[in-house]
């Protein structure tokens, strides 16, 4: 099985967040076993992401608004994101 969800912002609610998937498939069974099920879940991150949640902080004092206090060798990480089909990226300093 496979197909395609398009999200879209909800309104009135602030940028960013997380979309949470929860896909389960019950079978017909059969005259041995009666029905099985399968499911997963898999969350997403918005495209808008905010330097404070970042996966790692080093070099940087973490608040919940803001990273401060950029020291020398100073970085953060976003794991696990697929950069392709980026044409742009913004930040605000």
């Amino acid at each position: 099985m496979q197909g395609v969800i398009k999200y879209k912002e909800s309104a009135g609610q602030p940028k960013g967040g997380m979309y949470t998937l929860l896909a389960a498939y019950t079978d017909a069974g059969g005259k041995m076993v009666g029905p099985l099920t399968g499911s997963t879940v898999m969350s997403f991150r918005s495209p808008l992401l905010q330097a404070e949640d970042a996966d790692k902080v080093q070099g940087l004092s973490k608040n919940n608004k803001a990273l401060n206090s950029v020291n020398n060798n100073a970085y953060f990480v976003f794991q696990n994101i697929d950069l392709k089909g980026v044409k742009q990226l913004t930040y605000h300093y």
